[in-house]
């Protein structure tokens, strides 16, 4: 599993796992019957489309407030812009946040912590 170790300009304190790098996104199907209860099946393939990437610190690799806050302006001011994801291998991909979910979510390790568990939901772009 790849590691990211930034988005943009902001570099994590700690890499960041892809969590559904291995997730199959390639292909999406929805069926109807028709009145003689014949099936009809549209599928799209989802790779011209944009592909979910959610990159998170999984249970072990919390970031910083400082870091946190970085994220969060970046995601603030994103609307319409695109990141470049790099990973631990030097690959990159380009993303923008998925504004249309919760593009980022936080939760600190305990009450009044400095250190904080994140997910970024992104899209492929």
């Amino acid at each position: 599993m790849r590691r990211a170790v930034s988005i943009g300009t902001v570099t994590f304190d700690k890499v960041q796992y892809y969590l559904n790098e291995f997730d199959s996104q390639g292909v999406s199907a929805e069926s109807d019957r028709t009145i003689d209860g014949g099936a009809i099946v549209y599928e799209q393939n989802n790779l011209a489309s944009a592909m979910d990437v959610t990159l998170g610190s999984g249970d072990n690799y919390p970031i910083s407030e400082t870091n946190l806050k970085e994220l969060q302006a970046l995601c603030d001011g994103s609307l319409g812009e695109t990141f470049t994801v790099t990973f631990n291998d030097a690959s990159t991909i380009d993303v923008r946040f998925k504004h249309e979910s919760t593009p980022l979510e936080s939760s600190g390790l305990w009450e009044g912590s400095c250190l904080f568990y994140i997910t970024l939901n992104l899209a492929r772009v």
